[in-house]
């Protein structure tokens, strides 16, 4: 079938085959076509007139604009496509899915078994993914662009580089060239800032502090197999508070530098592993609620690899899997003492499409 392709410079026929389907979701289904011996995806609306197509206009524009060159390298739209001149979706650049892995796998206990080169979960390179993800993410907030829906399965890390890409681009906040804001319309659970709860905020009132709010969480979650920040056992019996949004909003953070003692960490928790830097920092967000930018939490980890500060263990100075943070213990050796995860066959655990 074709499809009218508009980009800011050109409108051009297209053929999208809608057998060839690559990804799907809630609101989309995404195909692959090519234009003019180059290869694009497709992300058609399953309900189009659902959708702000003024938002979409102006990312398609920003994409031909140089000062957002960057969004190039994410799942950013980059042309309208229409089907019998009614907007029903548009394009953007196409990735080699078998490059990728969303980033809950180099954490989760059960997705990490898929990665196929186990010293992509060493900690220098989960090092190098925490400092990756927070300079992509700034590089956005530089440009007044927030994701606010932030989560794991719409991030994708490439395996030869451990490159972000981010996915689903057109649920972010932007703002317009006219100063208008094309705010977001969803937020995602485990990933909600305190006062959103505590206020009864609407995602289109959200910006940077939600952004920050949930990469503090990310990195924490990449750091310690995946417990989020705000889990833990809780000393008060008989509350109403159960999951990690209503623990967040009631500020029961277990891990900081400084024991609490209405919450206590999880026994299998990696944070004394750290150094005082990394604790340091989620103390500010999660405790003080001073949280750091994302170029901050860049710096983190770019001063972490110039100071060389990861060592090898004594025990097993040979295997990438146990170097640690310098002047601490190795994390790996403890790990080797917990309970074991038990990993069925034929997961239905898949690499990431876009």
């Amino acid at each position: 079938m074709r499809y009218s392709l508009i980009t800011p410079k050109k409108k051009s026929s297209v053929p999208i085959n809608l057998g060839d389907q690559i990804g799907r979701g809630a609101t989309a289904q995404v195909f692959n076509f090519t234009s003019k011996s180059q290869q694009y995806a497709a992300k058609i609306y399953k309900n189009p007139e659902n959708i702000d197509w003024d938002k979409i206009t102006q990312m398609t524009e920003y994409s031909y604009d140089s000062a957002y060159s960057f969004t190039k390298k994410h799942a950013w739209p980059i042309g309208i496509i229409q089907e019998n001149g009614t907007n029903v979706g548009f394009a953007m650049p196409l990735f080699d899915t078998s490059k990728f892995l969303s980033l809950d796998h180099f954490y989760d206990n059960i997705l990490k078994s898929s990665v196929k080169d186990k010293d992509l979960l060493t900690l220098p390179n989960l090092g190098l993914l925490c400092k990756n993800l927070a300079n992509v993410m700034a590089e956005f907030h530089k440009h007044k662009i927030f994701l606010i829906d932030v989560k794991p399965q719409n991030i994708a890390v490439n395996l030869e580089n451990n490159k972000i890409t981010f996915l689903d681009c057109d649920g972010f906040s932007i703002r317009g060239n006219n100063g208008k804001v094309f705010a977001a319309d969803l937020i995602s659970t485990d990933y909600i800032a305190p006062e959103v709860i505590n206020n009864k905020l609407l995602p289109s009132k959200l910006g940077e502090k939600q952004d920050l709010y949930a990469l503090s969480v990310l990195i924490f979650q990449i750091l310690n197999r995946g417990l989020h920040p705000f889990s833990g056992r809780t000393v008060a019996k008989g509350n109403n508070i159960n999951t990690n949004d209503e623990k967040a909003a009631a500020g029961l953070f277990a891990y900081g530098k400084e024991l609490s003692n209405r919450i206590k960490p999880h026994k299998s928790s990696l944070h004394e592993f750290w150094p005082d830097n990394i604790r340091y920092s989620f103390d500010k967000t999660f405790i003080d609620g001073n949280r750091l930018t994302a170029l901050a939490w860049g710096k983190v980890f770019s001063d972490i690899e110039n100071k060389k500060a990861y060592a090898r263990c004594s025990r097993y100075p040979n295997e990438a899997s146990h170097i640690r943070f310098k002047g601490k213990e190795c994390m790996y050796c403890f790990t080797q003492t917990l309970p074991k995860v038990i990993i069925k066959k034929n997961s239905p655990y898949k690499a990431i499409k876009s």
